[in-house]
């Protein structure tokens, strides 16, 4: 069993880790002026399943960063790609 000393040392580990996380989404939006929106976010945008925003990001349609264990996907890139993909259909 931990200790109380123990518990907290793990809960400020866990801040830094967020902290830094936080850190790099914010550099990456700063550098690159993009609205950087999560996995969730993006499926709700564009109201597609997991599995769709799965295929499409592996066959390249959709770009994204990887920040720790969460992707993250610049909103702009994304619309220009799909309206160019899509309108190649037509």
């Amino acid at each position: 069993m931990k200790t109380e000393f123990e518990i907290l040392e793990s809960t400020v580990q866990l801040i830094e880790i967020i902290n830094s996380a936080v850190k790099k989404i914010e550099e990456a939006k700063e550098n690159e002026g993009l609205e950087l929106i999560s996995d969730a976010e993006l499926r709700r945008r564009l109201k597609i399943s997991r599995t769709t925003s799965y295929n499409w990001r592996v066959s390249g349609l959709l770009p994204y960063k990887r920040i720790g264990k969460k992707l993250f996907y610049p909103w702009k890139e994304i619309v220009k790609n799909l309206t160019t993909k899509f309108n190649e259909k037509k």
